[in-house]
């Protein structure tokens, strides 16, 4: 019986920054019904009576994400009302990061009314099959939708291929194409082209360096109300990039971008006040903005007000809600909730102890690269914690969080070392280092394509 190893080092959390069925059928095939409807609506021109349906659905709290994406494109189109549309693309991002395949029962009405010319549907079912929803990433047929609604002139689309372009999401990177597509749409008045063409300019990517044109572009954006460009230049005026340095607009811009819609300005603000950059240190305020920035989705900010929350520093401690906070934070992809919700199910804090369900969040974590997944799981392997003891699996986790830096892991190395045969370590050490190069060529042939 192997004695169990114990893991003390990692207990702080990650602070970063049957009856019923018929029924239940029949309301799933009504909601799409509805779905349905509010496309064909939309893209006959129907306008007022698609809005009117989607603001129904979307105010029944759906758990789909196709109304909320649709209604945030038809507010933006029809009355450039970018501060719902941001609430609304916010909470389409969550739920189709839950359900991917929530598109394939829209796909057919997308497709018809696309192929009969329609650049909205065009659009609509470009950007589905870029982000792989309806259950097809299928970047080749995503640019052509998307090129199709370009050539018809519809400057969402114009501003999406230059995201592709500046980005080399399905096509090749190129800048200076992203340039001349959002410089498209910004004089077709797109404000989210305008500001993306402001940053191009900022840092002249694809273009010369321009900073006072930039600066228009994000001012003249953010009259229209995009926050995103309130963001940015709450950030020049904080850091006096391209204009003079100012704490008071700064603070100013962040407020006006938080009341367009943008929780990670209400985030960025609860940070600045944490830790008393540019601002006077006070986490009464902090924890203020990162329970607004929660309260909109913000999966960093759940994250961080979770921690607080179980630690009970700055609120009293409360463990099932920073349960409750991790999950919302776990549900749209964020590596350090998903190691927190880990470290919950193993200790039974704020949630009935679960070490099958542990195990596996450390292994979502693990598989995504967190140095104390890595740790975690190799715990687990030594302590048969969710899973059978297995100390070859062990040394390789534990390997692997050597390799990338976990200040624990060779405790965990040296408490098996003289449990295992040397050929079993040498195994686990091989496919741990080669494991490891193929993380780093990757992470390193990343950081080149973004130069």
């Amino acid at each position: 019986m192997y004695r169990k190893f114990v893991l003390a080092a990692v207990g702080a959390l990650c602070l970063l920054c049957a009856g019923g069925a018929p029924a239940a059928k029949y309301k799933d095939v009504m909601f799409l019904d509805s779905v349905r409807n509010g496309l064909c609506a939309w893209f006959e021109g129907k306008n007022d009576d698609a809005r009117a349906l989607f603001t129904r659905l979307v105010k029944d709290n759906a758990k789909n994400p196709v109304p909320y994406h649709a209604l945030a494109i038809l507010l933006m189109d029809t009355e450039k009302n970018y501060s719902d549309a941001a609430r609304l693309r916010g909470i389409h991002q969550t739920l189709a990061a839950e359900g991917r395949q929530a598109y394939r029962d829209v796909i057919p009405t997308l497709k018809k009314y696309a192929e009969s010319g329609c650049v909205q549907a065009q659009y609509m079912w470009g950007t589905a099959l870029l982000w792989g929803l309806g259950g097809q990433f299928d970047p080749v047929g995503a640019l052509l939708q998307l090129r199709r609604a370009s050539d018809g002139g519809y400057p969402p689309a114009q501003r999406e291929l230059g995201v592709m372009h500046e980005l080399g999401r399905g096509v090749q990177k190129q800048p200076s194409e992203a340039a001349r597509l959002y410089r498209l749409a910004s004089d077709s008045g797109d404000a989210l082209a305008r500001k993306s063409l402001g940053t191009l300019l900022l840092f002249g990517k694809g273009v010369p360096k321009d900073i006072p044109q930039a600066v228009a572009l994000f001012e003249s954006s953010a009259a229209e109300g995009y926050p995103d460009a309130m963001m940015t230049l709450a950030e020049l005026y904080r850091e006096g990039t391209g204009v003079e340095k100012d704490t008071d607009k700064a603070l100013a811009w962040y407020v006006k971008a938080f009341n367009a819609g943008s929780s990670e300005a209400a985030t960025n603000l609860a940070w600045l006040y944490e830790t008393g950059t540019d601002l006077p240190k006070d986490m009464k305020k902090a924890v203020s903005w990162y329970k607004k920035a929660a309260e909109q989705g913000n999966h960093a900010a759940q994250l961080r007000l979770g921690a607080f929350y179980y630690e009970g520093h700055h609120v009293k401690k409360d463990p099932a809600e920073a349960f409750r906070l991790f999950s919302l934070s776990a549900k749209q992809g964020n590596i350090n909730a998903w190691y927190n919700l880990g470290w919950l199910y193993k200790t039974g804090n704020g949630v009935k102890k679960d070490l099958k369900k542990s195990k596996d969040w450390f292994e979502r974590a693990a598989m995504a690269g967190s140095d104390r997944g890595y740790f975690a799981l190799g715990v687990a392997y030594v302590n048969g914690e969710g899973t059978d003891v297995d100390l070859e699996e062990a040394y390789y986790w534990f390997m692997l969080a050597k390799l990338t830096g976990n200040p624990d892991a060779q405790r965990g190395l040296d408490f098996i070392d003289k449990k295992m045969k040397d050929d079993a370590k040498a195994r686990a050490a091989k496919r741990a280092q080669e494991k490891f190069d193929r993380e780093l060529k990757h992470q390193n042939d990343e950081e080149r394509e973004n130069q």
